[in-house]
Protein backbone atom coordinates (compact mmCIF):
# COMPACT_ATOMS: atom_id res chain seq x y z
CA UNK A 1 0.00 0.00 0.00
CA UNK A 2 1.17 3.46 -0.36
CA UNK A 3 0.70 6.17 2.18
CA UNK A 4 0.11 9.48 0.80
CA UNK A 5 -0.47 12.98 2.25
CA UNK A 6 -3.51 14.80 1.67
CA UNK A 7 -4.17 18.23 3.58
CA UNK A 8 -5.86 17.73 7.47
CA UNK A 9 -7.86 20.59 6.87
CA UNK A 10 -11.94 20.51 7.10
CA UNK A 11 -13.65 16.96 6.34
CA UNK A 12 -16.67 16.50 4.78
CA UNK A 13 -18.49 13.36 4.98
CA UNK A 14 -18.94 11.28 2.21
CA UNK A 15 -20.93 7.83 2.52
CA UNK A 16 -22.98 6.76 5.47
CA UNK A 17 -19.03 5.58 6.82
CA UNK A 18 -15.41 5.86 6.73
CA UNK A 19 -13.22 2.62 5.64
CA UNK A 20 -9.55 2.81 4.06
CA UNK A 21 -9.18 5.36 1.13
CA UNK A 22 -9.27 2.73 -1.58
CA UNK A 23 -9.29 3.07 -5.38
CA UNK A 24 -10.56 0.03 -6.74
CA UNK A 25 -9.52 -1.54 -10.21
CA UNK A 26 -10.57 -4.82 -11.52
CA UNK A 27 -8.79 -5.28 -15.09
CA UNK A 28 -11.24 -7.42 -17.44
CA UNK A 29 -8.54 -10.30 -17.21
CA UNK A 30 -9.88 -14.38 -16.56
CA UNK A 31 -7.28 -14.88 -13.89
CA UNK A 32 -6.11 -12.89 -10.41
CA UNK A 33 -3.29 -11.68 -10.04
CA UNK A 34 -1.30 -8.96 -7.84
CA UNK A 35 1.39 -6.79 -8.54
CA UNK A 36 3.83 -4.68 -6.44
CA UNK A 37 5.04 -1.48 -8.27
CA UNK A 38 6.31 1.75 -6.66
CA UNK A 39 5.44 0.80 -3.08
CA UNK A 40 1.62 0.37 -4.25
CA UNK A 41 -0.02 -2.76 -3.83
CA UNK A 42 -2.65 -3.24 -6.91
CA UNK A 43 -5.17 -6.13 -6.98
CA UNK A 44 -6.10 -7.49 -10.66
CA UNK A 45 -9.14 -9.34 -10.73
CA UNK A 46 -12.48 -9.61 -12.92
CA UNK A 47 -15.25 -7.62 -11.92
CA UNK A 48 -18.68 -9.43 -11.81
CA UNK A 49 -22.02 -8.57 -12.81
CA UNK A 50 -23.18 -7.72 -9.35
CA UNK A 51 -20.08 -5.06 -9.28
CA UNK A 52 -20.95 -3.00 -12.18
CA UNK A 53 -24.21 -3.21 -13.08
CA UNK A 54 -24.76 -0.09 -10.35
CA UNK A 55 -21.94 1.69 -11.67
CA UNK A 56 -22.45 1.24 -15.06
CA UNK A 57 -25.79 2.35 -15.40
CA UNK A 58 -27.56 0.62 -13.46
CA UNK A 59 -28.63 -2.66 -15.93
CA UNK A 60 -29.96 -4.94 -13.72
CA UNK A 61 -27.87 -7.24 -13.80
CA UNK A 62 -27.62 -7.87 -17.95
CA UNK A 63 -24.17 -8.59 -19.33
CA UNK A 64 -21.19 -5.90 -18.13
CA UNK A 65 -19.42 -6.16 -21.30
CA UNK A 66 -22.55 -4.46 -23.14
CA UNK A 67 -23.26 -1.59 -19.92
CA UNK A 68 -22.71 1.48 -20.78
CA UNK A 69 -20.63 3.20 -18.23
CA UNK A 70 -23.67 6.36 -18.21
CA UNK A 71 -21.76 7.70 -14.98
CA UNK A 72 -18.23 7.65 -15.85
CA UNK A 73 -16.37 10.93 -16.53
CA UNK A 74 -14.69 11.45 -20.33
CA UNK A 75 -10.59 11.20 -19.38
CA UNK A 76 -8.54 14.28 -20.31
CA UNK A 77 -7.54 11.94 -23.59
CA UNK A 78 -10.90 9.73 -24.16
CA UNK A 79 -11.14 8.94 -27.49
CA UNK A 80 -14.93 9.51 -27.17
CA UNK A 81 -15.77 12.22 -29.23
CA UNK A 82 -16.59 14.79 -27.18
CA UNK A 83 -15.76 18.49 -27.51
CA UNK A 84 -12.28 19.48 -25.83
CA UNK A 85 -11.13 15.76 -25.35
CA UNK A 86 -7.64 15.26 -25.72
CA UNK A 87 -5.72 12.07 -26.82
CA UNK A 88 -5.25 9.53 -23.67
CA UNK A 89 -1.95 7.80 -24.01
CA UNK A 90 -3.57 3.93 -25.22
CA UNK A 91 -6.68 5.33 -26.05
CA UNK A 92 -7.87 4.02 -29.37
CA UNK A 93 -11.66 4.79 -31.46
CA UNK A 94 -13.49 1.53 -31.15
CA UNK A 95 -15.35 -0.63 -34.34
CA UNK A 96 -19.10 0.33 -34.53
CA UNK A 97 -20.91 -2.56 -32.91
CA UNK A 98 -22.60 -4.41 -34.70
CA UNK A 99 -26.13 -3.43 -35.84
CA UNK A 100 -26.38 -0.75 -33.72
CA UNK A 101 -25.78 2.09 -36.58
CA UNK A 102 -22.46 2.85 -35.74
CA UNK A 103 -22.71 3.57 -31.65
CA UNK A 104 -19.59 2.24 -29.52
CA UNK A 105 -20.34 0.22 -26.83
CA UNK A 106 -18.52 1.45 -23.63
CA UNK A 107 -17.97 -1.20 -20.53
CA UNK A 108 -15.94 -1.35 -17.54
CA UNK A 109 -12.54 -2.90 -18.03
CA UNK A 110 -10.66 -2.43 -14.66
CA UNK A 111 -10.12 -1.31 -10.54
CA UNK A 112 -7.38 -0.27 -8.75
CA UNK A 113 -7.35 -0.37 -4.92
CA UNK A 114 -4.85 1.87 -2.48
CA UNK A 115 -4.70 3.60 0.55
CA UNK A 116 -3.99 7.29 0.98
CA UNK A 117 -2.71 9.36 3.95
CA UNK A 118 -3.37 12.32 6.20
CA UNK A 119 -0.49 14.84 6.70
CA UNK A 120 0.13 18.58 5.09
CA UNK A 121 0.60 19.46 1.53
CA UNK A 122 4.58 19.07 0.61
CA UNK A 123 6.51 22.10 0.48
CA UNK A 124 8.21 21.47 -2.96
CA UNK A 125 10.99 24.48 -3.94
CA UNK A 126 11.81 24.33 -7.73
CA UNK A 127 15.41 25.54 -8.34
CA UNK A 128 16.01 26.19 -11.77
CA UNK A 129 19.02 26.82 -14.07
CA UNK A 130 18.83 30.14 -16.08
CA UNK A 131 22.60 29.96 -16.77
CA UNK A 132 23.01 31.26 -20.43
CA UNK A 133 23.36 27.73 -22.29
CA UNK A 134 19.70 27.58 -21.42
CA UNK A 135 18.95 30.28 -24.12
CA UNK A 136 16.76 29.01 -27.31
CA UNK A 137 14.67 25.69 -27.30
CA UNK A 138 16.01 24.51 -23.43
CA UNK A 139 14.59 27.56 -21.96
CA UNK A 140 11.21 27.37 -23.91
CA UNK A 141 10.48 23.78 -23.45
CA UNK A 142 11.06 24.43 -18.96
CA UNK A 143 9.13 27.02 -18.72
CA UNK A 144 6.11 24.99 -20.80
CA UNK A 145 7.29 21.91 -19.01
CA UNK A 146 6.68 23.80 -15.19
CA UNK A 147 3.90 25.57 -16.46
CA UNK A 148 2.15 22.09 -16.85
CA UNK A 149 3.22 21.03 -13.52
CA UNK A 150 2.32 23.89 -11.67
CA UNK A 151 -1.02 24.43 -13.15
CA UNK A 152 -1.53 20.24 -12.05
CA UNK A 153 -0.20 20.62 -8.91
CA UNK A 154 -0.73 23.72 -7.54
CA UNK A 155 -3.73 22.95 -5.38
CA UNK A 156 -1.97 19.57 -3.93
CA UNK A 157 1.82 21.11 -3.09
CA UNK A 158 3.55 23.97 -1.96
CA UNK A 159 5.34 24.89 -4.51
CA UNK A 160 7.71 27.71 -5.15
CA UNK A 161 10.76 29.05 -7.20
CA UNK A 162 14.42 29.75 -7.15
CA UNK A 163 16.47 30.46 -10.47
CA UNK A 164 19.95 30.40 -10.44
CA UNK A 165 22.65 32.34 -10.96
CA UNK A 166 21.15 35.78 -9.29
CA UNK A 167 23.63 37.89 -10.65
CA UNK A 168 25.93 37.21 -13.50
CA UNK A 169 29.13 35.01 -12.51
CA UNK A 170 27.63 35.07 -8.80
CA UNK A 171 28.39 32.33 -6.85
CA UNK A 172 26.30 32.85 -3.65
CA UNK A 173 22.91 33.23 -3.96
CA UNK A 174 20.44 34.44 -1.21
CA UNK A 175 18.00 32.61 0.63
CA UNK A 176 15.29 34.50 -0.94
CA UNK A 177 12.78 32.46 -3.56
CA UNK A 178 11.59 34.46 -7.05
CA UNK A 179 8.20 32.90 -5.62
CA UNK A 180 7.80 31.70 -2.12
CA UNK A 181 6.69 28.38 -0.99
CA UNK A 182 2.93 27.78 -1.11
CA UNK A 183 -0.79 26.79 -2.44
CA UNK A 184 -1.85 28.03 -5.58
CA UNK A 185 1.14 30.01 -6.77
CA UNK A 186 0.89 28.54 -10.65
CA UNK A 187 0.21 32.27 -12.31
CA UNK A 188 3.32 33.70 -10.13
CA UNK A 189 5.79 31.03 -10.84
CA UNK A 190 4.86 31.81 -14.57
CA UNK A 191 5.39 35.13 -14.76
CA UNK A 192 8.70 34.99 -12.62
CA UNK A 193 9.90 32.23 -15.41
CA UNK A 194 8.53 34.08 -18.21
CA UNK A 195 9.73 37.59 -17.22
CA UNK A 196 13.45 36.07 -15.99
CA UNK A 197 16.49 37.32 -17.73
CA UNK A 198 19.49 34.39 -18.56
CA UNK A 199 22.98 34.89 -17.04
CA UNK A 200 26.48 33.73 -16.76
CA UNK A 201 27.48 30.90 -14.70
CA UNK A 202 25.76 27.85 -12.88
CA UNK A 203 26.42 28.08 -9.18
CA UNK A 204 24.61 25.06 -8.29
CA UNK A 205 26.52 24.56 -4.94
CA UNK A 206 25.19 28.00 -4.34
CA UNK A 207 21.54 27.64 -5.64
CA UNK A 208 21.07 24.27 -3.50
CA UNK A 209 22.39 26.36 -0.29
CA UNK A 210 20.07 28.73 -0.26
CA UNK A 211 17.25 26.63 -1.33
CA UNK A 212 18.42 24.42 2.19
CA UNK A 213 17.46 27.58 4.05
CA UNK A 214 14.14 28.28 2.61
CA UNK A 215 13.14 25.13 3.06
CA UNK A 216 14.42 24.56 6.53
CA UNK A 217 12.35 27.50 7.40
CA UNK A 218 9.06 25.66 6.63
CA UNK A 219 7.43 23.73 8.50
CA UNK A 220 8.63 20.34 9.36
CA UNK A 221 6.04 18.65 9.85
CA UNK A 222 5.32 18.35 6.33
CA UNK A 223 7.04 17.16 3.43
CA UNK A 224 9.97 19.18 2.00
CA UNK A 225 11.88 18.56 -0.98
CA UNK A 226 13.87 20.31 -3.89
CA UNK A 227 13.45 19.74 -7.35
CA UNK A 228 17.06 20.93 -9.65
CA UNK A 229 16.67 21.30 -13.18
CA UNK A 230 19.92 22.27 -14.84
CA UNK A 231 21.62 21.55 -18.51
CA UNK A 232 25.33 21.90 -17.27
CA UNK A 233 28.26 20.94 -14.93
CA UNK A 234 28.18 23.56 -11.96
CA UNK A 235 30.68 26.26 -12.46
CA UNK A 236 31.98 27.66 -9.15
CA UNK A 237 31.33 27.02 -5.43
CA UNK A 238 29.33 29.57 -3.12
CA UNK A 239 32.28 28.50 -0.13
CA UNK A 240 35.44 26.67 0.72
CA UNK A 241 34.18 25.41 3.85
CA UNK A 242 33.76 21.78 2.55
CA UNK A 243 37.71 21.73 0.87
CA UNK A 244 39.60 20.51 3.96
CA UNK A 245 43.02 19.67 1.87
CA UNK A 246 44.88 21.08 -1.09
CA UNK A 247 44.29 17.84 -2.79
CA UNK A 248 40.57 17.98 -2.05
CA UNK A 249 40.72 21.82 -3.49
CA UNK A 250 42.01 24.82 -1.51
CA UNK A 251 41.33 28.14 -2.29
CA UNK A 252 43.54 31.82 -1.50
CA UNK A 253 42.24 34.99 -0.60
CA UNK A 254 38.80 34.01 0.71
CA UNK A 255 37.81 33.71 -3.13
CA UNK A 256 36.40 30.04 -4.29
CA UNK A 257 37.67 31.39 -7.64
CA UNK A 258 40.92 31.13 -6.73
CA UNK A 259 40.94 27.69 -6.14
CA UNK A 260 43.52 24.69 -6.79
CA UNK A 261 41.44 21.62 -7.85
CA UNK A 262 38.21 23.98 -8.26
CA UNK A 263 36.21 20.85 -9.35
CA UNK A 264 36.83 19.22 -6.01
CA UNK A 265 35.98 22.12 -4.21
CA UNK A 266 32.49 22.48 -6.16
CA UNK A 267 32.00 18.79 -5.52
CA UNK A 268 32.62 18.59 -1.74
CA UNK A 269 30.09 21.34 -1.25
CA UNK A 270 27.11 19.83 -2.92
CA UNK A 271 28.07 16.71 -1.79
CA UNK A 272 28.11 17.60 1.51
CA UNK A 273 25.30 20.11 1.80
CA UNK A 274 22.87 17.55 0.12
CA UNK A 275 23.56 15.08 2.44
CA UNK A 276 23.27 17.42 5.58
CA UNK A 277 19.35 18.08 3.83
CA UNK A 278 18.63 15.11 3.38
CA UNK A 279 19.40 13.74 6.91
CA UNK A 280 16.96 16.60 7.81
CA UNK A 281 14.34 15.07 6.18
CA UNK A 282 14.48 17.45 2.65
CA UNK A 283 14.96 15.24 0.04
CA UNK A 284 16.99 16.40 -3.54
CA UNK A 285 15.24 15.29 -6.95
CA UNK A 286 17.64 15.99 -10.14
CA UNK A 287 16.84 16.47 -13.40
CA UNK A 288 19.53 16.66 -16.85
CA UNK A 289 18.75 18.90 -19.55
CA UNK A 290 20.64 18.57 -23.10
CA UNK A 291 24.09 19.44 -22.06
CA UNK A 292 24.33 18.17 -18.80
CA UNK A 293 25.79 14.90 -20.09
CA UNK A 294 29.48 16.39 -18.98
CA UNK A 295 28.36 16.92 -15.16
CA UNK A 296 26.47 13.05 -15.22
CA UNK A 297 29.06 12.09 -12.38
CA UNK A 298 27.81 15.65 -9.88
CA UNK A 299 24.35 15.03 -11.41
CA UNK A 300 24.28 11.11 -9.87
CA UNK A 301 26.30 12.15 -6.65
CA UNK A 302 23.35 14.98 -5.97
CA UNK A 303 20.78 12.47 -6.72
CA UNK A 304 22.26 9.46 -4.60
CA UNK A 305 23.18 12.13 -1.79
CA UNK A 306 19.59 13.39 -2.09
CA UNK A 307 18.20 10.58 -1.25
CA UNK A 308 16.21 10.18 -4.78
CA UNK A 309 18.30 8.35 -6.95
CA UNK A 310 17.04 5.86 -10.05
CA UNK A 311 17.80 2.49 -10.48
CA UNK A 312 20.44 2.04 -12.95
CA UNK A 313 23.29 3.80 -14.04
CA UNK A 314 21.97 7.35 -14.54
CA UNK A 315 20.39 8.08 -10.92
CA UNK A 316 18.80 11.26 -11.94
CA UNK A 317 16.20 11.81 -14.00
CA UNK A 318 17.93 12.82 -17.59
CA UNK A 319 15.26 14.83 -19.96
CA UNK A 320 15.95 14.84 -23.61
CA UNK A 321 12.94 16.74 -25.07
CA UNK A 322 10.11 18.21 -23.40
CA UNK A 323 8.10 15.32 -23.06
CA UNK A 324 10.56 13.71 -21.13
CA UNK A 325 10.65 16.92 -18.87
CA UNK A 326 7.03 16.86 -18.46
CA UNK A 327 6.91 13.48 -17.15
CA UNK A 328 10.24 13.79 -15.15
CA UNK A 329 8.03 16.72 -13.10
CA UNK A 330 4.89 14.42 -12.95
CA UNK A 331 6.75 11.68 -11.80
CA UNK A 332 8.31 13.43 -8.66
CA UNK A 333 5.49 15.40 -7.96
CA UNK A 334 2.94 12.09 -8.50
CA UNK A 335 5.69 10.86 -5.42
CA UNK A 336 5.46 13.33 -3.14
CA UNK A 337 1.87 15.25 -3.56
CA UNK A 338 -1.03 15.23 -1.53
CA UNK A 339 -3.84 13.21 -1.98
CA UNK A 340 -2.51 11.83 -5.22
CA UNK A 341 -1.07 8.15 -6.78
CA UNK A 342 0.03 6.66 -9.73
CA UNK A 343 -2.43 4.38 -11.58
CA UNK A 344 -2.70 2.51 -14.65
CA UNK A 345 -5.43 3.41 -16.70
CA UNK A 346 -6.00 0.37 -19.47
CA UNK A 347 -5.50 0.30 -22.87
CA UNK A 348 -8.63 1.96 -24.49
CA UNK A 349 -9.89 3.70 -21.39
CA UNK A 350 -12.20 6.64 -22.08
CA UNK A 351 -13.78 7.70 -19.04
CA UNK A 352 -13.48 6.84 -15.13
CA UNK A 353 -15.85 7.25 -12.20
CA UNK A 354 -14.60 8.70 -9.17
CA UNK A 355 -16.04 7.74 -6.00
CA UNK A 356 -15.30 8.62 -2.25
CA UNK A 357 -17.52 7.15 0.62
CA UNK A 358 -19.47 5.83 -1.75
CA UNK A 359 -20.75 9.10 -3.08
CA UNK A 360 -19.63 10.02 -7.04
CA UNK A 361 -17.33 12.39 -7.29
CA UNK A 362 -17.01 14.91 -10.45
CA UNK A 363 -14.14 15.22 -12.64
CA UNK A 364 -12.95 18.69 -12.16
CA UNK A 365 -10.50 20.20 -14.53
CA UNK A 366 -10.23 23.53 -12.97
CA UNK A 367 -9.18 21.54 -10.04
CA UNK A 368 -10.92 23.45 -7.22
CA UNK A 369 -12.75 20.23 -6.17
CA UNK A 370 -13.32 16.57 -7.56
CA UNK A 371 -10.57 14.93 -9.32
CA UNK A 372 -8.35 14.61 -13.06
CA UNK A 373 -6.06 12.56 -14.42
CA UNK A 374 -2.35 14.04 -14.60
CA UNK A 375 0.34 13.23 -16.92
CA UNK A 376 -1.90 10.37 -17.59
CA UNK A 377 -0.74 8.00 -14.72
CA UNK A 378 -1.28 10.29 -11.69
CA UNK A 379 -4.80 10.56 -10.04
CA UNK A 380 -4.93 13.65 -8.14
CA UNK A 381 -7.92 14.80 -5.43
CA UNK A 382 -8.88 18.30 -4.95
CA UNK A 383 -10.62 20.51 -2.81
CA UNK A 384 -13.51 19.02 -0.78
CA UNK A 385 -13.09 15.64 -2.47
CA UNK A 386 -9.24 15.15 -1.16
CA UNK A 387 -10.48 16.26 2.05
CA UNK A 388 -12.99 13.52 2.11
CA UNK A 389 -10.53 11.31 1.01
CA UNK A 390 -8.32 12.26 3.72
CA UNK A 391 -10.69 10.88 6.50
CA UNK A 392 -10.02 8.03 8.97
CA UNK A 393 -11.21 5.48 7.24
CA UNK A 394 -12.73 7.05 4.22
CA UNK A 395 -13.02 5.29 0.78
CA UNK A 396 -12.30 5.89 -2.84
CA UNK A 397 -13.24 3.69 -5.66
CA UNK A 398 -12.24 4.28 -9.47
CA UNK A 399 -13.82 2.11 -12.62
CA UNK A 400 -12.54 2.77 -15.62
CA UNK A 401 -14.67 2.49 -18.59
CA UNK A 402 -13.03 0.99 -21.69
CA UNK A 403 -14.54 1.59 -25.39
CA UNK A 404 -15.14 -1.91 -27.19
Amino acid sequence: MVLLTPPAARRRRLGARASLVVIALAAAVAACASEEEGGAHFVVREADASEQSPIFGGNGGSDPDTAVAAGADALPGAADGSAGADTLPGAVDAPPAAGDGGATEVAGCGEETMTLGTTPPANVLLVVDRSRSMDGAKWTTAKSAIATLVSGFQSSLRLGLLMFPQEDQGCTLAATPHVPVGLGQANAINGALNGSQLMRGTPTGGAVVAAGQILAALDASAPRAIVLTTDGQPTCASSCASCTAWTDGGCSGGSCNQCSNEDACIDHELSDTVSGLASSGIRTYVIGLPGSEAGAATLNAIAVDGGTALPGTTRYYEAADGDALAAALTSIAGSIASCSATVHPPAGASGAQVEVAGAVVARDATHVDGWDLIGGTVLQLYGAACEAASAPGATVRVVWACKH
